[in-house]
């Protein structure tokens, strides 16, 4: 019966993993009820994965990560961004990969990007150029750093724990570099050469230099009352003086893009137009019209600023509705838009949830955009704005101390004086006591959805290693091969699984299924169980096919207003690339 249970439980997870139906946080939490509940593990084992050295290094390194976003190291290599901008493309890609990839190996990429697509964007508008050129290349060499490294990310951190417990030596901090840096080259080559190519603009130049015209601004109102005469829109807004772009108008259930001018406007139409500051403030002042989120904003003289954010994964506002952030009295803001998934959505927000990664473009007046500007220096904070009102100066003292506690932490670890967990939560106390930050910074800044995803998928290995399944998938594994290639093709089998489960749900989840089977085959074969798991490890990591196999993906996604088959171009020759080179490079580097 333990059998059946675990199966039942896995294809139920892997269900809700890809569908996303429930939160990935709670389809963790129920994995180790259900696990307990039915006696395939006991309390104890559900239990472990919270205290197991993987989550806490994990939980310690989102402090640290935190730290390095407070000092505001990453903010001031906007200027470095704009710089590269003006080098060839492929040199610009290098740089890019190079210094991102260089930081994330040491520093969860998560923040790091949602960090970095401000200033790449911003740079880039700066310059005439598309942001999309750079966005996919900024997330990848992301992930591209964090394969070289064990605390580059948390799939390498929960595969070498599954190790440990399963009575093998766990990974130190560089075992991962040899074909990590090989990884990293071969994506940054592969993103110098094709990438120009392969990346879709997205957007007209037109549209760049829209972005570049500080006076362009969207506005979505209500026709509150109606004109004297006839109701054409020309009579209404007079487009053409005013130099109006009347883009929208949704009328009930019924929305008409790029209306004409001789279009009839009804009572209670919301349309939506573009235009400059002086002409936004002409209609909203109006009382023909009204905004049309819940706030009826004051418009002072200054006028009304036009801000687009990104809201970040530990953010309050993340599985509420967009009104949350209307509603909320410091901003003085309404939601005149929303990206999810690349597509602009202005009608229905009442329904819309947000998620980590969706792009808002708010309408705020200055004393609302000053204080968004200022709740971005929340730690952690809820969002960011893609547009940036100035690069803050740093503290010289805690950006000391944060990057030699970082060193101490990697040190440490490296010469195996202390182990990694260890280490890190003495960064953090470090921190701590000298003032970098506080303990309530501390907390804010665990993504708690990945402790728990961490947690559950531990329980998760630790019951197909107690209910025989892994071993049942071992044995049958080793009968598929010839004895003598029999452990290269396992490794690319293995590899190649993990990626496509990768492609389609957690990362964690998918290292964490494969694993046990990876150990089990390894002892079926009597050889070392350490080139499987890496395999399964870095194909965990290297997820460039979809927007939604890594974090960081998804968060550009909807930056560069990307559509689902521009990661697909780029990123499955890419994902076939790391096959071959890992089934070739694993037995070369990390011997049998």
């Amino acid at each position: 019966m333990e059998i059946i249970y675990t199966l039942i439980v896995i294809v139920l997870a892997i269900f809700f993993f890809v569908t996303e139906y429930v939160p990935l946080d709670v389809v963790a939490i129920s994995i180790i009820v259900v696990l307990v509940l039915t006696g395939v593990i006991t309390a104890e084992q559900g239990l472990e994965g919270f205290a197991n050295q993987a989550t806490i290094t994990v939980a310690a390194m989102f402090i640290l990560s935190h730290a390095i976003i407070k000092t505001n190291i990453i903010d001031a290599v906007h200027t470095y961004f704009k710089r590269m901008l003006d080098w060839k493309y492929p040199n610009t890609i290098l740089g890019i990969g190079l210094s991102v990839g260089g930081i994330s190996a040491f520093i969860n990429n998560t923040p790091i990007v949602a960090a970095l697509i401000p200033s790449v964007s911003d740079a880039a508008k700066e310059k005439g150029i598309s942001p999309a050129r750079f966005l996919i290349p900024l997330s990848f060499a992301a992930i591209f750093g964090g394969s070289c490294t064990l605390i580059g990310t948390s799939t390498n951190l929960l595969v070498s724990s599954i190790a440990r417990e399963n009575g093998l030596p766990g990974f130190s901090i560089f075992l991962f570099a040899p074909l990590g840096l090989v990884f990293m080259a071969i994506g940054i080559l592969y993103l110098m050469l094709f990438g120009k190519s392969l990346i879709a603009e997205r957007r007209s130049e037109k549209d760049i230099e829209d972005d570049r015209k500080v006076e362009n601004y969207l506005l979505e109102v209500k026709l509150k009352k109606m004109p004297e005469g006839d109701a054409t829109i020309k009579n209404v807004f007079n487009p053409t003086e005013k130099s109006i772009d009347i883009l929208r108008i949704k009328r009930a259930n019924h929305i008409e893009n790029k209306p004409s001018w001789s279009f009839e406007l009804q009572q209670d139409d919301i349309v939506l137009l573009k235009g400059n500051m002086h002409q936004i403030i002409d209609i909203v002042e109006d009382d023909a019209f009204s905004t049309t989120g819940d706030n009826e904003l004051a418009f002072p003289e200054e006028g009304t600023r036009l801000i687009e954010i990104v809201l970040l994964p530990n953010s309050p506002y993340v599985g509420r509705s967009p009104e949350s952030i209307a509603n909320d009295r410091r901003f003085h803001a309404n939601v005149l838009a929303i990206k999810q998934r690349g597509k602009e959505r202005f009608k229905d927000f009442g329904k819309l949830k947000l998620h980590a990664g969706d792009v808002l473009l708010l309408q705020a007046n200055q004393q609302g955009a000053l204080q968004l500007h200022a709740t971005e220096n929340d730690k952690p904070a809820p969002f960011m704005s893609i547009r940036k009102l100035g690069i803050e100066s740093t503290n010289v003292r805690h950006t000391i101390i944060t990057i030699i506690t970082l060193f101490a932490v990697i040190g440490l670890a490296a010469v195996g004086l202390v182990p990694i967990a260890i280490s890190a939560l003495a960064g953090v106390v470090v921190l701590n006591i000298a003032g970098v930050i506080t303990m309530g910074e501390a907390y804010k800044a665990v993504d708690w959805k990945v402790i728990f995803l961490l947690a559950g998928a531990l329980s998760l290995g630790t019951a197909m290693n107690e209910s025989g399944i892994s071993a049942l998938i071992g044995a049958w594994l080793v009968g598929l091969a010839d004895a003598q290639l029999r452990p290269v093709l396992i490794v690319s089998l293995l590899y190649i699984t993990t990626s496509i489960c990768t492609e389609l749900m957690s990362n964690n989840a998918a290292a964490a299924l494969l694993a046990p089977i990876g150990i089990s085959v390894a002892s079926a074969m009597d050889i070392s169980a350490t080139p499987l798991l890496l395999a399964i490890a870095f194909a965990g990591s290297a997820s460039f096919m979809t927007p939604v196999g890594y974090q960081t993906n998804t968060m550009v996604y909807n930056a560069g207003s990307y559509k689902f088959r521009d990661f697909v171009k780029v990123g499955a020759p890419l994902n076939l690339l790391f096959w071959l080179a890992a089934s070739i490079l694993i037995p070369v580097f990390y011997p049998f």
